[in-house]
């Protein structure tokens, strides 16, 4: 085995090994996140809430990193397909949701809104 493949395994091990109890989540975070997607639009299939499950990632003391999938997202006629929606972290401190860069591990962008709080007007 190369140099180069046992570093990928490593690190793709020690990436995992972040949440020693991945799995399934429920709780706040998903909740969040799953308003989230749901008020920004961030599948092609127009989901409800309860149409999205999470899955553990990473858990650290700054975030909380979820996959999140959609449940009966896809009709039979559709036929097999991905129900990946994407990789959230939800920021401890003020519970702000994120985009989560899988392949390096780390936050994109700024942020999402909150969708239960009302946009503030510009005058």
């Amino acid at each position: 085995m190369s140099i180069a493949v046992a570093l990928v395994i490593a690190g793709a091990t020690l990436a995992h090994a972040a949440d020693p109890d991945a799995g399934m989540w429920s709780g706040p975070e998903c909740d969040r996140v799953a308003e989230v997607i749901v008020a920004n639009g961030l599948t092609t299939s127009k989901l409800s809430k309860d149409q999205i499950s999470c899955e553990s990632y990473i858990r650290n003391a700054s975030y909380v990193v979820l996959l999140t999938r959609c449940l009966r997202c896809r009709s039979e006629d559709e036929g097999p397909g991905s129900t990946l929606v994407g990789y959230f972290a939800v920021r401890r401190s003020d519970g702000r949701v994120f985009r989560w860069d899988f392949a390096n591990d780390r936050i994109e962008g700024h942020g999402y809104p909150d969708p239960r709080t009302p946009a503030t007007r510009r005058h």
